[in-house]
C-alpha cells in the first residue's frame, strides 16, 4: 500500500489537481493496456481465437464491413440494435425513473454531505461556545483557549477562501466507491446493450441492483422532514407498475408453457392416433414435423431386440418412448405406434418431403387451405 499511496501527491492548487488526474488517468491506461496484452500473449500461447469474431461484429455494426460471420450475427434480432420499445417497457415499469432517481440522489448526498457536516460542526462549536459564557464560570485559561480556537477557526476560514474553487469543490466530496463501481458498470452495460440487444439481460440486471437505492434511508436525510415523508410515499407506491407488469407477463408465459408444448409434440412417438396428433399441432401453429429413426424404434432390454442407445436415451433401463408413454398412457399398449405408422404408410395431413436412414420430415397440411402434393412424370 505505501508503495501505491507514494505515486500520489497532495492536492493543494488546481495544478495539482490536474497533474493527479492525469496520473490516474495513466494508471488506468497502463492497467487496460497490460490486460489486452496478456490477453494476446495467452490467446496466441494456447492458440485460441475465439473472441475474434466479437470484435469483427462490433466493427460491422459501426462501418460497412461485412463477411459471412458477421451477417450471420447482425441478421439476427437478437444481435441487432435495442430497440426503443425495450427502453419503453423499462421506464414504463419504473425501473429506470428508480435508477434515475436513486442515482441523482447518492450524488446530490455526494455534493452536499460534507457542507452539512461542515454547518453542523461550526453550528455545534458556536453552541457549546454560548453555553459556556452563560454559565457564570470564571476560567480564563478556559477562554483564551476558547479565544484561540475561535481565532484559528478564522484563519482557517480564510485559508479556504484561498484556496481554489475546484480544488475546495473536490475535496468537499464525499463518495460511496462501491457505488459508484455499480454505477460506472451500469453505463458500460448500457453501451454493450445499445450495439447488441442479446446484452441486455446483463444492462437490466444492472439496472434492478441499483434500484435498491431508492431504499437507502441515509440519503434522505439531507431533505426537510415533509419532503422526506412524500418521497418514502412515493417510492411505496411506486412498486405497484413494475408488480403489474410482472402479472401480465407471468400470465402471458404460463399460457404457452415449453412442457406443455413438449408432451404434445412427443406424442408422435406414442400410440395414439394420427388425428390426435394433427389436432396437437394445429393449435400449436406448426407446419413441419420431423420423426428420428432412433427414436421411434428404440427397444428396451425387456423386449429382447437390439438395443440403441442415441444421445441422451438410455434404452437399456426400459426409457425408450415406447415404455414412458405405455407407463403414460397404459390403456393403448395394444396400438400400434404412431411414428411407425407414419414412416411405413400414408396417412393424412402428414405429406413427407424429406426421408433418409435418420429421420424424415413432414409437411403438416392445414384443412383451411387447399394442398396438392407436387406430381413428377417419369
Amino acid at each position: 500500500m505505501n508503495y501505491y499511496f507514494s505515486l500520489r501527491i497532495k492536492v493543494q492548487n488546481r495544478l495539482d489537481f490536474f497533474v493527479e488526474s492525469w496520473l490516474v488517468l495513466l494508471r488506468v491506461c497502463i492497467v487496460a493496456c497490460a490486460s489486452v496484452y496478456l490477453k494476446k500473449l495467452l490467446s496466441d500461447f494456447l492458440e485460441v481465437q475465439e473472441d475474434t469474431h466479437v470484435w469483427e461484429i462490433l466493427y460491422s455494426k459501426l462501418t460497412d464491413y461485412k463477411t459471412f460471420h458477421t451477417l450471420m450475427y447482425t441478421c439476427s434480432d437478437v444481435f441487432d440494435f435495442l430497440p426503443l420499445t425495450s427502453l419503453g417497457n423499462m421506464i414504463k415499469t419504473f425501473l429506470i425513473p428508480y435508477v434515475l432517481f436513486g442515482v441523482v440522489n447518492s450524488v446530490y448526498y455526494w455534493l452536499s454531505v460534507k457542507e452539512r457536516d461542515d454547518a453542523d460542526s461550526k453550528e455545534s462549536d458556536k453552541e457549546r461556545l454560548i453555553d459556556d459564557e452563560d454559565s457564570g464560570i470564571d476560567n480564563s485559561s478556559d477562554l483564551k483557549i476558547k479565544k484561540n480556537t475561535n481565532l484559528d477557526v478564522l484563519v482557517q476560514d480564510v485559508r479556504d477562501k484561498e484556496v481554489d474553487g475546484l480544488v475546495l469543490f473536490m475535496s468537499r466530496l464525499s463518495v460511496d466507491p462501491a457505488i459508484f463501481y455499480n454505477v460506472s458498470q451500469m453505463v458500460v452495460y448500457g453501451v454493450m446493450a445499445a450495439l447488441v440487444m442479446r446484452l441486455k439481460l446483463l444492462f437490466t440486471t444492472q439496472l434492478c441492483l441499483l434500484s435498491s437505492l431508492v431504499f437507502k434511508n441515509k440519503y434522505y436525510n439531507i431533505y426537510p422532514k415533509p419532503v422526506s415523508k412524500c418521497m418514502k410515499v412515493i417510492l411505496v407506491l411506486g412498486p405497484v407498475p413494475m408488480l403489474w407488469s410482472l402479472v401480465n407477463n407471468t400470465s402471458k408465459e404460463m399460457s404457452h408453457i415449453g412442457e406443455e408444448r413438449a408432451y404434445a409434440v412427443y406424442k408422435m412417438y406414442g400410440r395414439f392416433s394420427p388425428h390426435e396428433l394433427y389436432q396437437k399441432l394445429s393449435k400449436l401453429r406448426a407446419t413441419y414435423l420431423i420423426v428420428e429413426n432412433k427414436y421411434c424404434y428404440g427397444r428396451s432390454r425387456a423386449s429382447c431386440d437390439v438395443i440403441t442407445k442415441p444421445d441422451g436415451m438410455d434404452f437399456s433401463k426400459g426409457c425408450s418412448f415406447a415404455d414412458i408413454w405405455d407407463v403414460e398412457a397404459p390403456s393403448l399398449r395394444k396400438e400400434p405406434r404412431l411414428c411407425d405408422t407414419l414412416l411405413t404408410t400414408p396417412v393424412e395431413h402428414f405429406y413427407p418431403l424429406f426421408k433418409n436412414g435418420h429421420y424424415s420430415v413432414f409437411r403438416i397440411h392445414d384443412v383451411s387451405v387447399r394442398y396438392m402434393p407436387r406430381s413428377f412424370d417419369t
